[in-house]
């Protein structure tokens, strides 16, 4: 049986070929009741798309040399710079979403999620006249409330855990490995009294993954080398201090920027005294030992998912989402000693 073509659809619509295409693509030139007749037209007469023609169709308008090029929304959260953005690994990932959307023929434009909830409704009417498609929702401040634009429109991906809801496809860092590698690193440089101390904010951001890989790294040790993991905000020096005192780690998993000097006001010389090493761990940072988390990679795999999406159609809520967790990489660095003393 022969497959059905464009043009068999838009003989059937009394419609050009050019006006089908577009509007199984979903085009916002075309009008919503076109592109539901259209639709419907290509679920009568049975037509399906050829994902490998699809996407060859989609280099080809690319590479015409029009000036039109398909937008990423990247939805760059209101106040940013408050929860960290200003440091390395946000603005990384950042930057790989723009390049490698640019390498595939799209391009990233930011837009800001306003902290008035009634704001992001007008936030999908505008990506909607726009024709914007696809979006992607960066790590953020946790949000206590789901995110309310119209997801139906969209093809749309996350990075990492912030977004509580809706579940959308996912990408971001292994933080469960990632952390059983830093203990292995540690431990292999003869670190045996391990902390984690971390804010609540990462705890609520990685799901728990973090506490629940160093509970599970940790397990296994004497009970008199156990040392707690403690949260802490980034302004209580005092609990720090305390839990300093009373567990006395030899060394330190960490991601808060105030540890360091914390440590010096204890007295503490870094490694001398103790080790330090950062869950976060990026190039434009203080030399430190860490975490590479790979955003570079996390971004690139965001946009190709994002990718595999609009050629399939895919929009919307999943309805069983996908998450593809990228393996970070350990730095050896300065603030860990590798040969501790007894």
């Amino acid at each position: 049986m022969s497959r059905v073509t464009l043009r068999q659809i838009a003989t059937a619509c009394d419609l050009s070929v050019a006006t089908v295409s577009l509007a199984l693509r979903d085009a916002a030139e075309i009008s919503v009741a076109t592109r539901a007749r259209v639709r419907a037209a290509a679920e009568r007469l049975g037509y399906e798309v050829t994902p490998l023609v699809s996407a060859y169709m989609a280099h080809l308008r690319r590479s015409t040399g029009r000036s039109f090029q398909e937008i990423i929304a990247y939805l760059y959260p209101e106040g940013a710079p408050e929860y960290g953005w200003h440091s390395g690994y946000y603005p990384e990932l950042e930057r790989a979403v723009a390049r490698e959307a640019h390498l595939c023929g799209y391009r990233m434009e930011r837009f800001t999620i306003r902290r008035d909830p009634r704001q992001e409704r007008r936030l999908s009417q505008i990506l909607e006249a726009r024709g914007i498609r696809s979006v992607i929702v960066p790590p953020m401040h946790v949000l206590p409330r789901p995110l309310d634009l119209d997801w139906k429109k969209f093809a749309a991906v996350t990075l990492g855990r912030s977004l509580i809801a809706p579940q959308l496809h996912r990408v971001g860092p292994d933080q469960f490995q990632g952390t059983l590698e830093i203990v292995h690193a540690l431990r292999s440089r003869g670190h045996r009294r391990i902390g984690l101390c971390i804010e609540e904010e990462l705890v609520q951001r990685s799901g728990g993954q973090i506490n629940a890989a160093f509970a599970h790294a940790t397990s296994s040790a004497p009970r008199a080398s156990l040392v707690p993991a403690t949260v802490v905000s980034r302004a209580d020096f005092a609990g720090f201090a305390t839990w300093m005192k009373r567990h006395r780690p030899d060394a330190i998993i960490g991601h808060i920027a105030q540890i360091p000097g914390w440590l010096q006001r204890l007295g503490c010389r870094v490694p001398a005294n103790v080790s330090y090493a950062r869950i976060n761990w990026h190039d434009r940072m203080e030399p430190c030992a860490g975490l590479d988390q790979r955003p570079e990679v996390i971004g690139s795999a965001a946009v190709h998912l994002l990718q595999s999406l609009l050629i399939r159609n895919e929009r919307g809520v999943p309805e069983v989402p996908r998450t593809t967790l990228i393996p970070g990489r350990w730095v050896d660095g300065p603030t860990v000693r590798h040969n501790p003393p007894p």
